[in-house]
């Protein structure tokens, strides 16, 4: 019994909480082979909880801040996302919903807006993880390939943000 109220403090405690932050991650595979993670910890905005009922608008990562580990690659990736001719250029999510788990949310890329489901869980008492995939062909991202090494379609997302409950 001790040990599990150990265990329960040391969850509760700030400490531990306090690791949680906002961040957004993309997985990227590369083919022929090869794959990296695309990073960023800069989100703007936050997700409204009501009852079981989740909701969102107007969340924003700007492009400059993705890094993916390369910078030849962080180059490459903010001019096909429209960082080099506006430097204020951000993946937006428009808006977002969803209940026990499951959602879709709508994002804007490029101009082009498309809706994907999302599944998401609250992973501390200040914020949730959704996790989705992104097809890029649907914002027409263009030159995916360089020297022979392409990215594949689709990408596995995984961000975690702030949630606050309102009334």
């Amino acid at each position: 019994m001790k040990k599990i109220c150990l265990i329960i403090l040391l969850f509760l405690s700030p400490s531990f909480s306090s690791d949680i932050s906002p961040k957004l991650s993309i997985y990227v595979e590369l083919f022929p082979a090869g794959d990296f993670v695309a990073v960023s910890t800069e989100i703007k905005g936050k997700v409204n909880k009501k009852g079981n009922q989740y909701f969102a608008e107007d969340i924003r990562v700007p492009v400059k801040s993705i890094e993916t580990g390369i910078d030849l690659r962080n180059t490459h990736l903010q001019k096909r996302l429209g960082a080099d001719k506006d430097s204020k250029a951000s993946v937006v999510m428009v808006k977002a919903s969803g209940e026990n788990g499951k959602g879709q949310a709508t994002f804007l890329i490029n101009g082009l807006e498309q809706t994907f489901p999302i599944s998401f869980k609250e992973i501390s008492p200040k914020f949730i993880e959704a996790t989705f995939e992104v097809d890029f062909t649907k914002f027409k991202i263009p030159d995916l390939n360089y020297m022979g090494v392409g990215v594949s379609d689709i990408a596995k997302v995984l961000v975690s943000i702030p949630f606050e409950e309102t009334k």
